[in-house]
């Protein structure tokens, strides 16, 4: 492709209705620079209203898998990885996309400068200033640092992709990421462009190709590849940079020898043998020499193994190191610095009895001598928030204070006097902030530090003169060695909301723990030692005095949301639960010595509130009269255990972090990668769908309504996942075992027809614990690891004899005899988890110390259900990847008991009860977090060219139309469209009524007070009910897989009296939260609520909710009978989801059938007692 059909292309971009149109101005002519002839170009580019430009870099992407396809890819998705982060040393992208049509790709990136050769004036200074020199080179190394944390490798760092603006202050800036690689996808050959082919984007000059390692260099060259490469060549690269900027490498000619003709390993290995010798033979402090000599080494196994060791290195090494290059360059300071305090200053050392006179009566000398003292051995360092990350909310300005002196007992938060005014004075700083320097240890990691220098303390009043200082001596070069911008986007709100609901998810354990004495069922007549019952009685709180302890404050919290509920009651709600699932309750006594004593006590009845009886047992004396007791809770406490650490993985991984504030994707997908992509789906729009999912990177939002395929659309994008890169290794999870299953379901299904072969197939395994294998689908069951197991060593024991060789015949004769003894077993069951292509897990059981789990990352993490799950789960999940599709709908059940969650955050909003101990107020802006996915749905997106990575499925293929208009206009505003499939005839010919209609909302408004509700249970409904099931007969049974009738209430007394007066199978009747992401073909919804009260509260309780209405609507396939009193619920028109729903019902006679209706034969025999 020639300069001029770049041109063109590019004009076409920029071009009204292109692709670019009003959002960049179109390059200038003459402006387009050939980086390798025909095939990659570069030009700058304007975006509107701006005075800097961008770097606008144009790739030739063919039909086919190609070289520069992979050098686009590879430079586009390392950057997106990276740019979030904002570091000053590493390129930001800006824009990016594939022009399939044009077979083009192209990026936008900061202008990064021109590379440090030759007689670059940056370069020059580096050569020559050693302080400058040192800071930068610090500053690469953190940089690259970065990126190895990331699992990226640069891989091709020379003189020729460290860039700089022309000027004498500019900093380096990292570029040339196009043979950049994935730790995990290098290893299996993904995105690497084959070795000799990158020589097209390597240096011309000898001197910049040296300081490629020897393992990277040689294969580059044409030489096979003989050593596996890591981390290590980026640091040799690094080594060989900072060697040229402190010493200089060997001339040119001296450094053809080893690239001339080929590439000559002795010859390299000399040159860099003559670099470090050079090293060695410089005024240079030994241990920044012996830095040098580690990182250059030319065997690998020599050589420092990543960035993140040797800048730990020397930013240890830094402090000492820049005093001594200072020294040299005369800028020692011998004269004291001054620093200022302020009253507020100090009041944290007088609350702590460091200080003797008040604040307000402030002894000066006292607590300048304390302050001289305490930084006397400090160092000088850096925050880049200043003191917000600490701050609870009633500081000022706190982001300004970013200098901190860290001395042994206080950290003081310090800016310049009058800073960012015209009277600055940069001799002085002043003490803005103090706080507790073990709060701030993070900040002892930082690793730009400076020895503390001499410092004379006094006390400003800032009102009056001020006295000018003794010393002309400035901070600002001390600062300014410290000084670096955040390496993060700052995004607390995020990481703050998943440690607020981790600590919520503690307390709530805690709370749950109480504190009883022994109550004594009467005197025992003399001589009778049966064993007597055993009566605990909780005993009274004693509220904290101080909240400085998260465990404390976040129990406070409950106890002042009244969410702490009774012992007595309590005990008796889960032992019923348990009970229900035939499970014997175990409880804990906690012993003086706080271990966990497991007791077998026998529940026998709730005395009260705050009183349990036990039955007798043997041994009841080892029951002490006083202790704490709670239910078993060992495995909620392993699931907060994976949470804490997917919470501190979740802070560290910053563009998850980023994506979960403001999604941003770009669709990296070639036409090679996508030509094969959905070729079996026969409706397009469903197969555009899953293609732009696969392009998307790194993140997609689905929302799949009820019944509109998004189970179909994730098992094919997990399918051709895999067909497009067979080594991919996916995480599949789900808040839920049930949600889980039936996707695995549908997967295995997907790989049995896709590959016929089981020998070829795709390997999948179901995770999940002994204690939960019982929760798992029969039919998902030969998914679980165990059963992969025994399936292969019996395909191991059937398989024929070899024909090959008699060696290759006693071998796997060999195997059968030892599968036989299942010696095998081990070791299968280890490897079965490693080479899994699919896990499959539920967000909790993704936290598992499993070899499935520990097995390295994963190339995509989808998680179903996604809204259904606190932020706190999906993290346990989403860190274990750097690609994720999330599929949810917000409009259907949020997080379990989102209502308390979220009252219990704004009261501490209010309330402040968790700042002081945890560092920093729960704040509004944590809110969205709570319904997380609606907030990627309908929250901000970061710009870009390509439209938000989320999608809403519109067209539902469940429901018949009368049905599916109700869910459409009450839930989704219309948006849902019915497939034609979906008007499928349920057959139920009795009633008479139910002929006409797939929708019918049976009144019961006309049968008075009688049929109100009692007690969360409405008897008029359960006869109403009886009547019809009987009148109907017995339904036909469409499909194996799908219930024929299920009924859904929204209460549990409710079920439970359906359940025991009505002759349909238990498994027939559900709560409705149990009953989403499950379908029958006819359903039956009993509203139960009917009252006189006209607070919307009482009248409606949880009904108010339009989740759960949704999902109780929305799960009938052919009939969906709702009963209940309209007039009721037409009372509350001001909740729109009712407004709609009462509306609708209204807008068709044949949708509206009146229980009293003679017709119908319904006869109510009402009971006494009800309740208006």
């Amino acid at each position: 492709m020639s300069e001029f059909d770049v041109r063109q292309h590019l004009s076409y971009l920029f071009a009204p209705g292109g692709q670019l149109h009003e959002r960049y101005a179109p390059p200038v002519e003459g402006e387009v620079e050939d980086l390798v002839p025909g095939n990659v170009w570069q030009t700058f580019v304007y975006p509107h209203g701006a005075a800097n430009p961008l770097i606008m870099r144009i790739y030739r992407l063919g039909a086919a898998e190609t070289v520069l396809t992979s050098f686009w890819r590879n430079e586009t998705r390392a950057l997106m990885r990276i740019s979030r982060r904002q570091h000053p040393a590493l390129p930001i992208l800006r824009d990016a996309a594939s022009l399939p049509s044009l077979g083009l790709g192209y990026l936008f990136i900061e202008d990064p400068g021109q590379p440090l050769v030759g007689a670059h004036i940056a370069l020059q200074r580096l050569r020559k200033d050693r302080v400058h020199a040192l800071r930068m080179l610090l500053n690469l190394l953190d940089a690259v640092a970065l990126l190895h944390r990331e699992g990226l490798i640069h891989r091709t760092i020379t003189p020729q992709v460290l860039c700089a603006l022309d000027e004498h202050d500019s900093s380096p800036r990292l570029d040339g990421f196009q043979m950049s690689a994935f730790v995990a996808s290098w290893l299996r050959g993904q995105g690497v462009v084959h070795e000799s082919r990158g020589s097209a984007l390597l240096p011309r000059d000898a001197a910049s190709l040296i300081t490629l390692a020897p393992e990277r260099l040689g294969p580059l060259l044409g030489r096979s590849v003989r050593d596996l490469e890591n981390f290590s060549c980026d640091v040799f690269s690094l080594g060989m940079v900072g060697i040229d900027w402190f010493v200089g490498l060997p001339p040119q000619e001296e450094c053809r020898a080893a690239v001339l003709n080929g590439y000559d390993e002795s010859a390299h290995r000399r040159l860099i043998e003559s670099a470090q010798q050079r090293l060695r033979q410089a005024q240079l402090p030994l241990e920044l020499r012996r830095l040098l000599e580690q990182m250059t080494a030319p065997a690998a196994r020599n050589r420092i193994p990543s960035a993140i060791e040797a800048h730990a290195t020397l930013g240890r090494l830094f402090p000492s190191l820049l005093n001594q290059f200072e020294a040299e360059a005369s800028q020692a300071r011998r004269a004291p610095l001054h620093l200022y305090f302020l009253r507020q200053s100090v009041e944290r050392m007088y609350k702590d009895g460091a200080g003797r006179s008040a604040p307000e009566r402030l002894d000066e000398q006292e607590y300048a001598g304390l302050i001289e003292r305490d930084l006397t051995g400090g160092v000088l360092t850096w925050s880049p928030q200043g003191f917000e990350p600490w701050d609870s909310g009633v500081a000022q300005d706190a982001g300004s204070a970013k200098v901190v002196l860290l001395g042994q007992r206080y950290a003081y938060f310090c800016q310049y006097l009058y800073q960012d005014s015209p009277k600055e004075d940069r001799r002085v700083l002043v003490v803005k902030y103090a706080d507790h320097a073990s709060r701030v240890r993070e900040l002892r990691n930082q690793p730009r530090q400076r020895t503390m220098p001499t410092v004379s303390a006094s006390f400003f009043r800032q009102t009056g003169r001020t006295r000018p200082p003794a010393t002309d001596d400035s901070w600002a070069d001390l600062v300014e060695s410290i000084r670096f911008d955040s390496a993060s986007i700052h995004v607390p709100e995020v990481s703050a909301t998943v440690d607020w609901l981790v600590q919520v998810h503690e307390a709530e354990l805690a709370i749950k723990e109480y504190a009883y004495e022994r109550v004594e069922d009467g005197p025992a007549p003399p001589g009778d030692l049966t064993p007597r019952p055993i009566i605990l009685r909780a005993t009274a709180r004693q509220p904290p005095t101080h909240l400085k302890d998260p465990k404390d404050a976040f129990a406070e919290l409950f106890w002042r949301a009244g969410k702490v509920p009774e012992m007595g009651d309590f005990f008796e709600r889960m032992v019923e639960e348990a009970v229900d699932r035939d499970e014997q309750p175990v409880f804990l006594l906690r012993d003086e010595q706080g271990r966990d004593v497991p007791l077998k006590l026998q529940f026998d009845a709730r005395l009260d509130a705050r009183s349990v009886r036990f039955k007798p047992m043997e041994g009841d004396r080892l029951i002490p009269r006083r202790g704490r007791l709670r239910l078993d809770d060992s495995r909620s406490r392993a699931v907060l255990h994976r949470q804490q650490r997917a919470a501190l993985g979740l802070s560290q991984d910053h563009e998850l972090l980023a994506q979960l504030r403001e999604p941003r994707a770009l669709e990296l997908a070639t036409p090679a990668e996508l030509q094969h992509v959905a070729r079996h789906i026969q409706d397009e729009r469903t197969a555009q769908l899953i293609r732009r999912i696969i392009a998307s990177w790194p993140l997609f939002v689905l929302q799949g309504p009820p019944g509109t395929g998004k189970t179909f659309v994730a098992s094919n994008v997990i399918l051709d996942v895999l067909k497009t890169d067979p080594f991919a290794r996916i995480l599949v999870s789900a808040q839920s075992n049930d949600a889980l299953d039936n996707l695995l379901e549908v997967i295995s299904e997907q790989l049995r027809k896709s590959w016929p072969d089981k020998e070829l197939r795709p390997l999948s395994v179901r995770v999940a614990s002994q204690a939960t294998e019982h929760r798992v689908s029969l039919r998902a069951r030969d998914s679980l690891v165990a059963h992969v197991v025994e399936d292969m060593r019996g395909r191991l024991e059937r398989s024929e004899a070899s024909d090959n060789t008699p060696a290759l015949a006693a071998i796997q004769d060999q195997w059968q005899t030892t599968a036989r003894k299942q010696e095998l077993d081990v070791e299968l069951f280890h490897r079965v988890q490693r080479a899994a292509s699919i896990v499959f897990a539920t967000c909790a059981g993704a936290g598992a110390n499993t070899e499935a789990m520990r097995a390295g990352g994963f190339d995509l993490v989808v998680i179903e259900e996604a809204a259904r799950a606190w932020l706190s789960e999906l993290a346990i999940p989403l860190v274990q990847g750097d690609r994720w599709l999330l599929i949810g709908d917000q409009a259907q059940l949020p997080a379990f008991r989102y209502g308390e969650v979220e009252q219990m955050l704004r009261h501490d909003i209010r309330e402040r009860l968790t700042a002081e101990s945890v560092g920093r107020p729960a704040t509004e802006a944590m809110l969205p977090y709570l319904k997380h996915f609606r907030h990627l749905m309908e929250g901000a997106s970061a710009h870009g060219s390509s439209s938000p990575p989320r999608h809403m499925i519109d067209e539902q293929r469940r429901m018949h139309p009368d049905i599916s208009e109700l869910v459409s206009h009450g839930f989704y505003g219309g948006q849902l469209r019915p497939h034609p499939d979906t008007r499928r005839l349920h057959g139920v010919k009795r009633p008479e009524q139910f002929r006409q209609s797939a929708l019918l909302w049976v009144d019961t408004s006309s049968l008075g007070i009688g049929a109100y509700e009692r007690g969360r249970t409405n008897q008029a409904e359960m006869q109403l009910l009886k009547h019809l099931l009987n009148t109907m007969g017995e339904l036909r049974q469409h499909d194996p897989d799908i219930p024929a009738v299920v009924v859904l209430t929204p209460y549990l007394k409710q079920r439970e009296l359906l359940r025991k007066r009505i002759q349909l199978a238990p498994e027939s009747f559900h709560s409705v939260d149990s009953f989403q992401g499950r379908q029958a073909e006819v359903v039956f919804v009993s509203l139960v609520r009917n009252n006189a009260n006209e607070r919307q509260a009482q009248a409606l309780g949880f009904l108010d909710d339009p989740a759960r209405i949704n999902v109780m609507f929305s799960r009938a396939r052919r009939l969906l009978v709702i009963l209940g009193s309209l007039r009721h619920f037409e009372r509350f028109s001001d909740l729109p989801h009712w407004a709609n729903v009462t509306r609708h019902i209204r807008s068709q006679e044949r949708f509206r059938l009146n229980a009293a209706d003679p017709a119908l034969g319904f006869h109510f025999k009402a009971s006494s007692g009800g309740k208006p």
